[in-house]
């Protein structure tokens, strides 16, 4: 239930911030909006963990069901978007279709993110490179700052170019990692992953967008996070099998071929 609420509530979290700003903005509306999920993922977990060791796991139980009712105080004073109710709907399949060359682009760029997040620490670990959490800092903040400094140029220099940019730049942070020698070298291969990462998202979806009619855009959305979810949900198998043939360091170079792959899908599918 929670799964399926929290897929909606990015989807008209989305839409409704276009709505709101117009489609113009539709790029800084994606990153911040990924900024704040990214932010609350982030505080998340530590905050329920001192909870719990502090005043039982009941309290993070109390904190789960509070933070929603403060979301909702959030927006409660927010205007509505009207709705045309005469538009003709167009079939999900055809949405698919409209947006799938970015929809793959962002499902390949995912790979890197995924890879980080799944193997880092197990590849510090073989390396007897002490603790990974450094990396996951360096990666996580690049990826934050990124956006904060830079949400606006999707929107100012065009989806395509920021997208072809940004995935160059995550190229170079898998394949930093995957030859890194040293703790440092890895560290700074996750941090140019993250800073390329970051704004592969509103990019491509600026794109996506504009595929579509205005009054499927909230379809298109939720089609196009699905993306994400699907790549995330393929790179840890694969990667595991790679890793388990090849070794941990291994898994950045399929991380890399992935965002070349994205590259490749983005070009052929630029128009």
């Amino acid at each position: 239930m929670h799964g399926i609420a929290e897929s909606f509530l990015v989807t008209g979290a989305l839409t409704w911030g276009i709505g709101l700003v117009g489609p113009a903005q539709s790029g800084k509306v994606m990153t911040w909006n990924g900024i704040a999920m990214y932010a609350g993922i982030a505080i998340g977990a530590p905050l329920s963990i001192w909870l719990g060791r502090v005043s039982g796991d009941l309290s993070a139980c109390f904190l789960i069901l509070l933070l929603p009712m403060v979301s909702w105080l959030a927006t409660v004073k927010l205007p509505a978007v009207a709705i045309d109710k005469d538009h003709i709907r167009t079939p999900f399949y055809k949405v698919i279709g409209a947006i799938s060359g970015q929809g793959l682009s962002l499902a390949f760029s995912s790979m890197a993110f995924g890879c980080i997040a799944s193997f880092v620490a197990l590849f510090f670990k073989a390396m007897n490179w002490g603790d990974a959490s450094l990396a996951f800092m360096v990666f996580g903040t690049c990826y934050v700052l990124t956006r904060v400094f830079f949400a606006s140029f999707p929107d100012r220099f065009g989806g395509l170019k920021i997208a072809l940019i940004s995935l160059f730049i995550e190229v170079l942070g898998q394949a930093l990692i995957w030859t890194a020698s040293s703790k440092m070298l890895a560290i700074i291969g996750c941090g140019l992953t993250g800073v390329g990462f970051s704004l592969v998202f509103p990019a491509l979806g600026v794109l996506a967008i504009k595929k579509v009619a205005p009054q499927m855009r909230g379809t298109a959305l939720g089609a196009y996070v699905a993306f994400v979810d699907l790549s995330l949900g393929l790179a840890g198998p694969l990667a595991g099998m790679i890793a388990g043939s090849f070794g941990y360091q291994s898994v950045y170079l399929f991380g890399g071929i992935s965002c070349l792959l994205s590259i490749l899908i983005l070009i052929c599918n630029r128009k």
